[in-house]
């Protein structure tokens, strides 16, 4: 009925086992879904930050000022040759 020392202990040693390795998985940086590197796009001829946001995101309205800031712009001007950091 009682469970004997030698399996108790397996059960513990067991379970401190499982334990460790919970807590590394835990711990342990791991890839995020949401996380990307910022990407960096050189100015073509012609191109806006609108178009830039629009080819890059599809929805150039929302992201045209966080390509602004990323990249410290304070004005919409861009030439071509600029390299702009896409967050």
């Amino acid at each position: 009925m009682f469970a004997s020392p030698y399996l108790r202990r397996r059960a513990s040693a067991l379970s401190a086992v499982v334990s460790l390795i919970a807590l590394l998985l835990l711990v342990l940086p791991g890839s995020s879904s949401g996380a990307h590197p910022p990407r960096v796009h050189v100015v073509l001829p012609g191109e806006t930050l609108w178009s830039i946001s629009g080819n890059a995101y599809g929805d150039a309205q929302s992201h045209v000022e966080s390509i602004a800031r990323a990249n410290h712009l304070h004005s919409a001007l861009i030439v071509p040759g600029q390299q702009l950091v896409l967050p």
